[in-house]
């Protein structure tokens, strides 16, 4: 049943929002920045392998190219070198569920009730997606195919519990080349690949000399020699040559410091997600570029992303930018001849590149295709139908560089394809980021001041690749524009009682500290806000001794510009050292463009009067309300929820009320289980700048599993909408 409450005061939510603890501020004694490369992943529902195990993805694919099931581990050979290596861990596995299966659903759920009543299989395992945008290497129109692109697979592909990163080789990107589940995120990494200029090694001297020319001369091509001798001017035959070749030696040398970084953005890419569990899907989008092993480093390269590839179970799906090919012109013949053959031998060489590193780290290359969506997608189903085996590395000294060839065959099944990452070395490599691209380096070089052990192992916390989870830590921000205040974000962090350790104190009361630093960074990796406390928890203040299942809260308020944001918590319990990490994202919308705009949806939890009795939940808060921090709730529970509506145009010349609707839904997936009918705002008794809204939903009906909660306002005057959804868990 739905409820309908609109007339809610704002000092209501404030005190729903801030239930615990008082915060209290601490000088700003470290300056740190986070990775370039971040994630909020849980690790939960993935298998636990041994670190010094290498982990390798297998594809097995039959004459259609449809991928083979139920295969045994028996009847898989690994060799290294051609030695064979025994298998130390064996699994079919995979992430999301295929289309097929999702289509076969689709037809026996065509209605909300059947929905609820037989929810479609969700995956417990996300994707992890990487787009590798070499914008180094693509013109002006493939840049914007390709953001087009990566934007459909947001808004259309991504699922619940998937991954992403868009990187580019510019490092335009910057902080926000990070991983993560947030759609607003990765638009907003999508934004900024603005194409500016083409990079290109060519000579610019009449006539130019392309890359593919500068090559072909470095390899004797006496055609292409010849043409541009014919422009040397002065000297004699050989110092003409000789003038010639000096060009092509400069144009090399630029082109293989350009490819650097190319090769360095995919290798960090790779094992900068060496932290996330399970396989890593890279598509790496370029118009290509030469390999060029005489006069480059191509090749030691090349060799590291393959490396990275199998260390950190990555498979590469190449992409060609260009599309397809128009070919090759009839009736060509004299002089044009040699260009044509320029031109179409430059397009097979720049597509060398991008076909070696996707077959030699298990993937494809998706080339002569202008529907770039069908080959994405199908390339991400592909990739995560796969056999994980897991085993011990060969003679690992650390020390040699020399690539190991890893070959998997199937026994006695020779009409099948196998598809594997290749090598790894017996060196490890680190991830390495580059100084340049680290939003703050020039700060991270300033003296620091000494800190506690305690400082250094939060900061490290804080700021990882994967949240920390010892010590299990979860958090949500909401803003809310605030009468003469402007908007407010209120931080809100939830530790786990039941993993904190009690010692007795002086008085004999069992009591537990827990050290709390906080990080709020903005788009461009600028920290925007700090806060360093320490909490008490003893039996006197919640009977959490007892360990009955309540937790602890810690409250953050802070006043942020519009912009988007990077919110970092990290926890340490003082007695055993236990660590828990959490980051959260959220964009502060800009309230000046009159436009309508709504608050963050919070939610909070009504929870039944047994389940109150029985953990003791709600004292002091009234109505037995509880704030969802981590939104994990019980179907014996109602889920509340509360918005505000900004700027909401006004009748009669901006005299009069507003006339707003609001529609609630229930999601799972992209199907919508509940809609509610349409209703009115109550502007009686309300300041019209600030609409609120409220709502109950009894969660009795919904079967355990993963939702979105999904509000639509509708501003009637101004035909304007606005919508805000956020995830929760019924348990």
């Amino acid at each position: 049943m739905w409820i309908s409450r609109s007339a809610i005061r704002l000092q209501i939510i404030v005190a729903l929002l801030c239930v615990c603890a008082a915060i209290t501020f601490a000088q700003d004694t470290k300056k740190s920045t986070p990775p370039i490369i971040s994630a909020e992943t849980e690790q939960d529902d993935v298998v636990r392998i041994n670190t010094d195990l290498i982990q390798t993805g297998v594809a097995v694919f039959d004459k259609k190219g449809q991928f083979v099931n139920n295969l045994k581990l028996e009847d898989f050979q690994l060799t290294v070198d051609g030695k064979p290596v025994s298998i130390s861990f064996f699994e079919e596995s995979g992430a999301g569920r295929s289309r097929a299966v999702e289509a076969k659903g689709k037809q026996n759920s065509s209605t909300a009730e059947t929905i609820v009543n037989n929810p479609p299989p969700l995956s417990t395992r996300g994707r992890n997606i990487i787009f590798v945008v070499d914008d180094l290497h693509l013109n002006a129109e493939n840049h914007a195919r390709v953001k087009k692109l990566i934007s459909k697979f947001i808004d259309q592909e991504m699922r619940f519990g998937d991954t992403a990163a868009v990187v580019s080789s510019t490092g335009r990107i910057g902080f926000l080349q990070q991983f993560t589940d947030d759609k607003i995120v990765l638009r907003a990494a999508v934004a900024k690949l603005n194409f500016t200029r083409e990079r290109s090694a060519n000579d610019p001297r009449p006539p130019p000399m392309s890359e593919y020319e500068a090559l072909l001369i470095s390899q004797w091509d006496k055609q292409v020699t010849d043409i541009f001798t014919a422009y040397e001017l002065g000297g004699d035959p050989e110092s003409k040559i000789e003038a010639v070749r000096s060009r092509a030696r400069t144009v090399l040398s630029n082109a293989a410091a350009i490819n650097r970084g190319t090769y360095s953005t995919l290798e960090q890419a790779i094992r900068s997600s060496s932290q996330l569990p399970g396989r890593k899907t890279v598509f790496f989008i370029s118009d290509g570029f030469l390999l060029d092993p005489s006069n480059s480093d191509s090749s030691h390269r090349m060799r590291r992303i393959i490396d990275a590839a199998a260390r950190t179970n990555a498979v590469i799906y190449s992409i060609d930018a260009k599309g397809l090919d128009a070919g090759f012109p009839e009736g060509t013949t004299g002089a044009s001849l040699v260009g044509f053959r320029v031109q179409s031998g430059e397009r097979f060489e720049r597509q060398d590149g991008l076909n070696l590193v996707a077959i030699e780290t298990g993937g494809r290359f998706i080339k002569n295709t202008n529907d770039l969506q069908t080959g994405l997608t199908k390339a991400i189903d592909e990739a995560n139908q796969f056999y994980l085996l897991a085993w011990q590395p060969v003679s690992e000294d650390g020390k040699s560089e020399k690539l190991r060839k890893i070959e998997v065959k199937l026994k006695g099944r020779p009409e099948l394809r196998v598809r594997v990452q290749k090598g790894y070395f017996d060196k490890t490599f680190l991830a390495e980021l580059d100084e340049k691209k680290r939003p703050g380096n020039k700060k991270a070089k300033e003296p620091q001041v000494p800190v506690s052990k305690t400082d250094v192992e939060l900061d490290a916390a804080a700021n990882a690749l994967v949240s920390t989870r010892s010590l299990p830590v979860t958090l949500t921000a909401n803003y809310l524009d605030v009468l003469n205040e402007g908007i407010l974000v209120y931080v809100a962090s939830e530790i786990s009682s039941e993993a904190l350790e009690f010692s007795t104190d002086k008085g004999g009361k069992p009591q537990a500290n827990i050290d709390i630093l906080g990080l709020v960074y903005d788009s461009n990796g600028k920290r925007a806000g700090f806060f360093r406390d320490l909490l008490t928890v003893d039996a006197s203040q919640s009977a959490l001794s007892k360990l009955e299942g309540r937790d602890v809260y810690h409250n953050y308020q802070i006043k942020l510009k519009p912009g988007l944001y990077q919110i970092r918590v990290a926890a340490r319990d003082a007695k055993n050292g236990n660590i828990g990490s959490a980051v959260r994202w959220i964009e502060i919308p800009n309230l000046s463009s009159r436009k309508l705009t709504l608050s963050s949806l919070i939610l909070n939890e009504r929870v039944s009067d047994v389940q109150n009795k029985r953990e003791n939940i709600g004292a002091g808060i009234g109505e037995n309300l509880r704030v969802i921090v981590d939104p994990r709730i019980s179907r014996t529970s109602h889920l509340r929820y509360m918005i505000f509506a900004y700027n909401a145009a006004r009748g009669a010349a901006g005299t009069g009320n507003p006339d707003v609707t609001v529609q609630t839904q229930i999601l799972r997936g992209n199907d919508v289980l509940l809609s509610t009918t349409p209703s009115t705002i109550s502007t009686t008794g309300q300041d019209v700048a600030r609409l609120p809204y409220a709502a109950e939903i009894s969660l009795a009906n919904l079967p355990a599993g993963r939702y979105d909660l999904q509000v639509v306002v509708r501003d009637r005057i101004a035909k304007s909408s606005s919508t805000q959804r956020v995830g929760f868990e019924v348990k």
